[in-house]
């Protein structure tokens, strides 16, 4: 059996069917205007269609809409082709389209923190103020929800790594709106499920003293005594002019 033909059958078992736009098989000038003045896909003889380097299409249907999704190699697009069928026949009415996790992250967070039932204006400032942090925005800018929905090891290095410094509440506050607003996702059939979930925040790390505090030091002339946060030798009173830092040791600058 040809190549073409097993496709065709591969086709008739699924809603969703391979070709490639370029196929002359589509070739329609008596019925189609962009055949007809010359500005249609159709290039290749049919002959030529298997080993031509234009992308094969998988396009199928979803809610009586037509969608399609391009692939550079046949394989690629068999294998989704495969994956869409066997959706439909496990989930039924809860298949999700493969192209509906296609849609940007950040914006459905703030839709999510909007949507906060029992937060009061005040709450939401501080969510939409705490998941404004540049780290976060340039982890999740410009990011899909099909990524996302992968990307627990990124979202746990995010939260116990670059904002190790921060508080319990606030980094607990990030992870609520990145894990709500996929769980958000995944309800509305958006995307199937997803892996952020369970991940458990580190203690706060401890900012250690300023190497422009320790090149300082010298300067001190009064008593050294020994602070219970930094675990290193300070001053005992503050140089002139100089502030205090922190409330629980003589920390000065």
């Amino acid at each position: 059996m040809s190549r073409k033909a097993v496709i065709a059958a591969q086709n008739a078992l699924v809603q969703g069917i391979i070709k490639k736009k370029c196929d002359r098989t589509y070739h329609k000038p008596d019925s189609n205007r962009g055949c007809e003045s010359g500005t249609c896909q159709h290039t290749c003889d049919a002959a030529q269609v298997a080993d031509c380097p234009h992308k094969w299409t998988v396009v199928y249907s979803v809610n009586s809409r037509q969608r399609e999704q391009s692939f550079k190699s046949l394989t690629e697009a068999e294998t989704f082709q495969l994956t869409l069928s066997t959706g439909k026949q496990t989930q039924g009415a809860m298949f999700v389209d493969p192209r509906a996790g296609i849609v940007e992250f950040l914006p459905l967070c703030d839709a999510y923190i909007e949507g906060m039932a029992k937060a009061n204006g005040k709450s939401k400032a501080t969510y939409r103020s705490n998941f404004a942090n540049p780290a976060v925005t340039k982890l999740l800018q410009d990011r899909s929800v099909l990524e996302v929905a992968k990307m627990d090891a990124e979202v746990k290095t995010l939260l116990n790594k670059t904002l190790g410094s921060y508080s319990d509440d606030y980094r607990g506050n990030v992870r609520r709106i990145i894990t709500g607003t996929l769980d958000e996702c995944v309800r509305r059939g958006t995307i199937p499920r997803h892996t952020v979930s369970g991940i458990e925040l580190a203690p706060p790390a401890l900012s250690r003293p300023s190497s422009t505090s320790a090149k300082r030091a010298p300067w001190y002339s009064s008593p050294m005594t020994r602070c219970a946060c930094w675990q290193t030798d300070l001053p005992s009173s503050p140089p002139p002019g100089a502030a205090r830092v922190t409330a629980c040791s003589p920390v000065w600058v």
